[in-house]
């Protein structure tokens, strides 16, 4: 009895020695661009998500989530993925999957946000790609073809400025304004009398 006990603690251990231990994927910082930083109300802009990849391995897809209820000052209009990958996603999951192999330890451009200011104020844009097997995270390929994976998040704070305020004119150029428009008034009326 004790060897069988002794003989399943072997194999148990080997069996764990065999098997990797699951481990939570590694998360890559992704860098958010904004295409302008003086952004009022009303204005349509975008963001560029870069990730670098320091990896030793291509990226062959990626997913992440922007939640348009975190943005209450911000309209998110679109996306378009960048220069290589093809779109997967929809609505507010951004996803692409890559075409080719060639992209690994570079900084790659995943895609580019679009925006409509919708009110003044500041607010955190994030962007949620914590892995989750299937739509959420990056995907890799290694030379081997060993498949890895990770998380990508990223933030950045946006400051959107209040619309610039239409001020009325001084008293002097109302004034102005108002004395053309009588003079207008008595030459047209005078110009209808010498026309009968």
């Amino acid at each position: 009895m004790k060897t069988k006990l002794i003989k399943s603690l072997i194999a148990g251990a080997l069996a764990l020695l065999a098997f990797p231990l699951l481990a939570a994927p590694p998360v890559v910082t992704a860098t958010l661009t904004p295409s302008s930083t003086n952004i009022s109300v009303g204005d349509n802009f975008n963001v560029q998500v870069l990730a670098q990849l320091n990896t030793g391995g291509d990226l062959t897809g990626f997913g992440f989530v922007i939640d348009p209820a975190v943005l209450p000052i911000l309209s998110f209009t679109g996306y378009s993925v960048g220069p290589g990958f093809f779109d997967v996603g929809s609505g507010n999951l951004v996803s692409g999957a890559f075409l080719g192999f060639g992209n690994a330890n570079s900084n790659v451009l995943l895609a580019t946000l679009n925006f409509k200011a919708l009110s003044a104020g500041t607010n955190t844009l994030t962007t949620n790609g914590t892995f989750n097997g299937s739509t959420l995270g990056l995907f890799y390929l290694d030379a081997n073809s060993n498949n890895f994976d990770a998380s990508l998040n990223g933030s950045l704070s946006i400051t959107v400025k209040g619309g610039g305020a239409v001020s009325a004119p001084d008293s002097g150029t109302t004034l102005a304004l108002f004395s053309v428009g009588l003079v207008s008034l008595a030459v047209g009326r005078r110009y209808r009398k010498s026309a009968r």
